[in-house]
């Protein structure tokens, strides 16, 4: 039931993404997308029961979208780096959730994300 989970989250980020991007440019890549791809992750994880799981399909369609969109020289690497991040925030959001709960999770894994896409963009 994850990859439902997975690829709702996918559609959902997608089009909210779009929005926030179209409307505030490359700051909304560092504070307004973390914030949506976390909370429907995570949130869609929950509900359908693997917060891991939810994430780890979220990084493999994103990790199709980088091999396709990013140049020939960084596309396998962004690829990759989209599955192993995306998993990590997952793993993160997760013991978040069990240990403290799941707005905690959702916040503290926006803001590593937030960062992460930063450091990305430099």
């Amino acid at each position: 039931m994850f990859i439902i989970g997975g690829l709702i989250s996918v559609f959902l980020s997608y089009f909210l993404n779009k929005f926030v991007v179209d409307l505030y440019g490359d700051k909304a890549v560092v504070y307004g997308v973390p914030i949506i791809e976390e909370s429907s992750k995570t949130i869609m994880g929950y509900i359908f029961g693997s917060i891991i799981g939810a994430h780890f399909i979220f990084g493999v369609v994103e990790s199709l979208n980088d091999f396709i969109v990013s140049p020939k020289e960084v596309n396998f690497r962004a690829s990759v780096l989209s599955i192993i991040t995306h998993l990590i925030f997952g793993a993160i959001a997760y013991y978040i959730l069990i240990y403290v709960n799941i707005y905690t999770s959702i916040i503290i894994t926006s803001i590593i994300h937030g960062y992460w896409n930063r450091f990305m963009l430099r």
